[in-house]
């Protein structure tokens, strides 16, 4: 998300809000990055940070809105975006990605990081460990990481190449292009 309180107003007018929590009301894993981790917790404070506020909308686009109430916290929104290539563990296993996102979040499931990245702790976990946020986009780009938190899951596989698999994609993507563009046609418009 881009925008997480007009987001969440978005999941929870298409009743998405209700899947996510019998989901995790069933003991089923769940999993919340950037503003999707925001979504999960108590409370999202913006002041017009994120956004401003929106007379006669009925979607809340600025304010303290209420989450999904699966983290004990909340986010407040902040003027200062982080913006990092941080490096990190989750059990052990190597992680590493990016951040970018407004907010500080607090609560005492994030004195249960997630994950501890360039030395400092991430994200919340909840106290049966069932429910997952963090800041960290791009984990699953880790073959090591992926199948080991599939497997806290409960969930075998997840232990493919995932550099592989994108350059096998990437591959095949090219060979139908090879297959069906005309040569000269692509050489004129390179100006070849």
């Amino acid at each position: 998300t881009r925008a997480t309180i007009s987001d969440l107003a978005w999941l929870r007018s298409r009743g998405l809000d209700r899947a996510v929590l019998a989901h995790a009301a069933a003991g089923k894993p769940v999993l919340g990055i950037c503003g999707g981790f925001q979504m999960l917790l108590d409370e999202i404070v913006d002041d017009g940070v994120e956004s401003t506020p929106d007379e006669g909308s009925e979607t809340p686009s600025a304010g303290t809105v209420p989450g999904l109430g699966l983290l004990p916290g909340r986010v407040v929104f902040h003027e200062d975006k982080v913006l990092a290539r941080p490096i990190g563990t989750w059990r052990g296993h190597h992680v590493e990605g990016y951040e970018i996102h407004l907010g500080k979040t607090q609560g005492a499931d994030c004195d249960r990081p997630s994950v501890r990245i360039d030395n400092r702790a991430d994200g919340a976990l909840s106290a049966d460990g069932r429910v997952m946020g963090t800041y960290l986009h791009g984990l699953f780009t880790s073959d090591a990481y992926r199948g080991a938190l599939l497997k806290s899951f409960g969930i075998e596989g997840g232990a493919s190449n995932y550099r592989q698999s994108v350059d096998s994609a990437l591959d095949d993507v090219a060979s139908e292009l090879e297959a069906v563009l005309d040569r000269r046609w692509l050489d004129g418009l390179l100006g070849r």
